[in-house]
């Protein structure tokens, strides 16, 4: 080869090579990143936690907020709710912040975020969740059972930083009693350990289930222990005495029958009815006197007081002591209105991308008692749209609400004001099984709002159930806790005497039968949409 053509290409080659050299070693601009890690939170007590988080990187330094956003759902955002660490962290690290005023046994979704002033830019760690507690508390054998008395037990093992105002037992005939049905106070502000109480008045030879029970403020949060059940003992030698029936109930009056099955072991003395204003009344409050022996008797008692509810019990009583039958409650007629909106329409709630839906409120057994046999004549409700949505009375019962009663199209509805339904056929209440009466919303449109709330707060699982494709009812105000409102919906009672009195309302129909669809539903009000 040409010695010079060999020095040219040795020449090109070095050149390429320096050129290379210098490219590589040329600087090359890296952007750090933002990155944040969410890890367990701490401290989970009953309406509190602490959250935490790890700074890894602080990338260009650019941070202005860092904190914790939270909700029901999994993966929220900076749109839900959020905390804050106080200053603009310069360091990397773990970190933490405190969050109150959450519900308790309710599972909670959160991740760490951090906020990048000049772009905006929001990195958030990875979703993490916790479940907060309720008062950790059981329920113990009864002890002392007698024949109208026993001793109730329970043990409080973990406050968990509950504020309980109130404890004790609840108690019925069937299982899983709640607080609405009979109470004993223990007492107050519990500490830690075991307690009890007496209760008295209870029928012969009957089971009765009860569980220990928290309760923090008047109608706060209750906590319940397990279910236990006992037998009350039998007096062969006490009458067996049974209520039938209270009836022709007006505001002052009330008739009362009763029968004598049994007398025991001696003759029936004296017969009659204990009445009163709370559970259980017994010789030693308000009695009549009806004959002696065995067989029916009744008795009218007058100068009872308007709305009020009284309890009544049948007595027996022969040598050997007093026996008593079942209670049975009744209102005396007089102007009230039951219902839990404050009757005042302040907003209204829709599903953020249209349809149909079902609205209602539910009103249990021991809510009804007094109520029984009586007809739900009207309902009164506030829709916020007209055309082409369309709307439909119903009333469901049953414990779950699924058993669809009564169902009315409303011809014609005046959107932004209280509409009136007569309805076709009155429905009488059957005060053993829970009712739900409400309406279907038909044809609402995205965007829209139809069903009329008021400001809150919300009865929860009472005064603001909503369901639609035949699911379960769900509570408005927990599947979105800034929907915290009672539907405007309230319905009228009338008693045999024909006498009105207005009850809640709320519930839903047939095309869309109650089952075990648990679609989440996407709702939201005509404020939330408008902020």
């Amino acid at each position: 080869m040409n010695r010079t053509l060999t020095k040219k290409i040795l020449l090109v080659v070095i050149a390429v090579f320096i050129a290379n050299q210098y490219y590589s070693c040329k600087k090359i601009d890296v952007v750090r990143e933002v990155m944040v890690k969410t890890l367990d939170a701490g401290d989970v007590a009953t309406t509190y936690a602490t959250l935490k988080g790890d700074v890894i990187d602080l990338g260009e330094g650019d941070i202005t907020r860092i904190g914790f956003c939270y909700s029901l759902s999994n993966n929220p955002t900076m749109a839900d709710d959020k905390i804050f660490l106080p200053g603009i962290p310069n360091e990397i690290g773990i970190y933490g912040a405190p969050v109150a005023g959450l519900d308790q046994n309710t599972t909670y979704y959160f991740r760490t975020f951090a906020e990048e002033g000049n772009t905006g830019t929001v990195s958030y760690g990875s979703a993490s969740s916790f479940t907060t507690k309720e008062v950790d508390i059981k329920t113990l054998d009864a002890i002392n059972v007698a024949e109208t008395s026993a001793t109730l037990g329970g043990e409080i093992i973990n406050l968990f930083g509950a504020s309980v105002s109130s404890y004790g037992f609840v108690y019925s005939l069937s299982d899983n009693p709640t607080i609405d049905d009979f109470k004993k106070i223990a007492g107050n502000n519990p500490s830690i350990g075991i307690y009890s109480a007496g209760i008295v008045g209870l029928d012969q030879n009957t089971t009765y289930y009860f569980r220990a029970f928290t309760e923090e403020g008047n109608g706060g949060y209750v906590s319940y222990g397990n279910t236990k059940s006992f037998t009350s003992l039998e007096n062969i030698n006490l009458p067996v005495v049974a209520t039938l029936q209270v009836f022709n109930i007006t505001e002052t009056e009330a008739t009362c029958s009763g029968n004598v099955t049994n007398q025991g072991g001696s003759n029936v003395t004296v017969r009659g009815f204990c009445i009163g204003q709370q559970h259980n009344p017994t010789i030693n409050d308000v009695t009549s006197e009806n004959g002696s022996g065995l067989g029916e008797f009744i008795h009218q008692f007058s100068g009872l007081a308007p709305g009020n509810t009284y309890f009544v019990r049948s007595y027996a009583e022969n040598s050997y002591g007093v026996a008593y039958g079942n209670e049975i409650s009744f209102f005396t007629g007089g102007p009230k209105w039951l219902h839990y909106d404050n009757g005042e329409n302040h907003d209204g709630i829709g599903l953020n991308e249209g349809g149909d839906f079902d609205v209602a409120i539910k009103f249990n057994p021991a809510q009804l008692q007094g109520y029984d046999g009586w007809k739900v004549t009207k309902f009164r409700f506030f829709p916020r749209s007209g055309l082409p949505t369309t709307y439909s009375i119903e009333i469901y019962t049953g414990p779950d609400g699924t058993n669809l009663e009564y169902l009315q199209d409303v011809l014609f509805v005046t959107a932004n004001e209280w509409n009136e339904v007569v309805l076709d056929d009155p429905f009488t209440i059957d005060a053993s099984h829970a009712l739900y009466p409400g309406y279907w919303v038909q044809e609402q449109s995205p965007g829209d709002f139809p069903a009329g709330v008021d400001e809150g707060p919300a009865f929860t699982g009472q005064g603001d159930l909503i369901s639609t494709d035949g699911a379960p009812w769900q509570a408005l105000s927990i599947i979105n806790p800034a929907l915290d409102f009672n539907w405007n919906l309230q319905i009228f009672i009338s008693n045999a005497s024909g006498e009105e009195k207005l009850l809640n309302t709320v519930i839903k129909d047939d095309p869309h039968q109650k089952g075990e669809n648990t679609k989440p539903l996407q709702v939201s009000s005509s404020n939330q949409s408008n902020r």
